[in-house]
């Protein structure tokens, strides 16, 4: 009975070895992978899933609801130093004037004023259509799944529309995100002596000009309150 269980024990420790000895060989397979794709732990001193592009998303909507729908989107990428390395992309989707009737009287008149109505109406793209030029530059600069990270101010709600519209870039985009507004908030709190001179926004509610008033707002918490070490 001893050596019986002796031997059984014997080949379970051979068989875990050979499933660690497999997994390492994975893991060193897709480490190998990642960096032979330029992104190497050694050379930025950071993880490799933070050495990957942000990817800055806004949308202005027929309403506030997910019934509502995606008039306009804009991608900005930019490096992990906030510089914009790909200048992305505009998009505004057509609808019928039902649509834009519907509206509620604050969307009317704001996006009347920023000129949308009248690029909507102008407009011929469908919305699968913007998911796959949004997808493409996204795979551009990150072609590994689930690692884009998406940033924006109080971005989970342009997240919202976008997952719901354009599925494909659920598949493709990480769970977390960068939220500007989070940061905005807590400096209110914690350091309000540093974040008030930040200024006031335009908020002209037109997709490109809000990420680059979100972009700006990032650089500046960036030197003001992330530039100190520890």
């Amino acid at each position: 009975m001893i050596l019986r269980l002796k031997h059984i024990f014997a080949n379970h420790a051979t068989r875990t070895k050979n499933i660690v000895s497999k997994s390492n060989f994975s893991v060193i397979s897709v480490k190998n992978n990642i960096i032979s794709k330029g992104i190497d732990q050694k050379e930025t001193g950071m993880p490799w899933k933070a050495t990957y592009p942000l990817f800055w998303v806004d949308v202005e909507t027929t309403g506030l609801d997910l019934e509502s729908n995606i008039l306009e989107v804009s991608l900005v990428v930019t490096d992990n130093n906030l510089e914009i390395i790909d200048e992305g992309v505009d998009l505004v989707f057509s609808y019928p004037d039902t649509v834009l009737e519907n509206m509620n009287s604050w969307c009317k008149k704001t996006h009347s004023e920023s000129g949308l109505i009248d690029l909507v109406k102008k407009s011929t793209l469908r919305i699968d259509e913007g998911e796959k030029v949004l997808l493409e530059v996204i795979k551009k600069h990150c072609p590994v799944p689930k690692r884009a990270i998406m940033a924006g101010n109080s971005v989970h709600f342009d997240q919202m529309f976008l997952f719901k519209y354009m599925p494909a870039l659920q598949q493709h985009m990480h769970f977390r995100i960068i939220d500007v507004s989070t940061i905005n908030e807590l400096g209110k709190r914690w350091a309000p002596e540093t974040t008030k001179y930040f200024g006031k926004k335009m908020g002209n509610h037109r997709s490109r000009s809000d990420i680059m008033e979100s972009i700006s707002e990032l650089r500046y918490y960036k030197k003001t309150l992330f530039s100190q070490k520890p």
